[in-house]
C-alpha cells in the first residue's frame, strides 16, 4: 500500500512539474485543463473536490 501511495505522490509531482512547464502564452487544452482539475480535486486532503461543492 505504502509503494502504491508513494506511485499516487510521484504521478502527482509529474503531473505538477508538467504543468508548471507550460508557458503563460499557451493556452489550456480541455483534456490539460480537465486533468489539472482533476489532479487538484485528488490530492484535496480535505476530503472535497469540485464535484461535491
Amino acid at each position: 500500500m505504502q509503494s502504491a501511495y508513494e506511485g499516487k505522490l510521484s504521478e502527482d509531482n509529474f503531473h505538477h512539474g508538467n504543468r508548471l512547464k507550460i508557458p503563460p502564452t499557451e493556452p489550456l487544452s480541455p483534456i490539460r485543463l480537465a486533468r489539472s482539475i482533476e489532479a487538484a480535486s485528488t490530492t484535496d486532503l480535505s476530503g472535497t473536490s469540485p464535484e461535491k461543492l
